[in-house]
C-alpha cells in the first residue's frame, strides 16, 4: 500500500525527478514517435517536475502517495470557487507501478485506481459538511488518452465535452449526511 500525505516544499527534489513516462523511440530519420498515451504522459511528468512550484499557493494541493522506492503517484489540484468545486491539473503513477495491480480487501485495483480514491477522499476532507453537501471535480484528459478517460469514467466521472483535442470530464461527490 502506499503512504498518502500532502506535499511540503522539501519533497520539490522528490517530484523534480518523478518519472511516469517512458523515453519516447525515434524512428530512422530520427523524429519521435509518440503516440497521445505517451504524449499525455509526458504532460503529466513535465507538469509535476516542473508545474508545482513551492510553496504552494492557497488553494493548490498536491497529494503524494510513497511507497519504499519514493513518490509513486501524485495528484495536483486547485480551487475554483473554494474547495467544493476544483480542477484536477495533473494526476500521474510512476513508470514503475504502471500496469501493477493490487488486492484491497476483496478488490483488484490499479494505483490509479487507488490514488483517484485518495483524491476524492482529501476532497471531501477538506470541506465543512454544515456548510457544503457536495464537491464537483472536473479535469481535462487528452482526447487520445484513453486508458485516462476509462479510469474517471470507472470513477463516476461524466464526460462533457472535447475542444481542441482535449476531452472535459466531471463528478459530484456527495458529503455524507450528518
Amino acid at each position: 500500500m502506499l503512504d498518502w500525505h500532502y506535499a511540503s516544499d522539501g519533497e520539490y527534489a522528490d517530484l523534480a525527478n518523478f518519472v511516469c513516462a517512458e523515453t519516447p523511440g525515434r524512428d530512422a530519420a530520427g523524429h519521435l514517435q509518440m503516440n497521445g498515451v505517451l504524449r499525455s504522459q509526458l504532460v503529466a511528468q513535465t507538469g509535476i517536475r516542473d508545474g508545482i512550484q513551492f510553496p504552494l499557493p492557497r488553494d493548490e494541493h498536491v497529494l503524494i502517495g510513497r511507497d519504499q522506492h519514493g513518490a509513486a503517484a501524485v495528484a495536483w489540484w486547485c480551487e475554483l470557487a473554494g474547495p467544493q468545486r476544483v480542477k484536477l491539473l495533473v494526476m500521474a503513477v510512476s513508470l514503475r507501478l504502471r500496469g501493477c495491480k493490487i488486492r484491497v480487501g476483496s478488490q483488484v485495483k490499479t494505483y490509479g485506481d487507488l490514488l483517484i480514491e485518495e483524491f476524492e477522499s482529501r476532497l471531501l476532507e477538506n470541506v465543512d459538511p454544515a456548510l457544503v453537501r457536495c464537491v464537483s471535480a472536473y479535469c481535462v484528459i487528452d482526447s487520445d488518452n484513453g486508458p485516462s478517460q476509462r479510469l474517471v469514467q470507472r470513477h463516476g466521472y461524466y464526460y462533457m465535452a472535447e475542444t481542441d483535442g482535449h476531452q472535459e470530464w466531471w463528478t459530484r461527490l456527495d458529503l455524507p449526511e450528518v
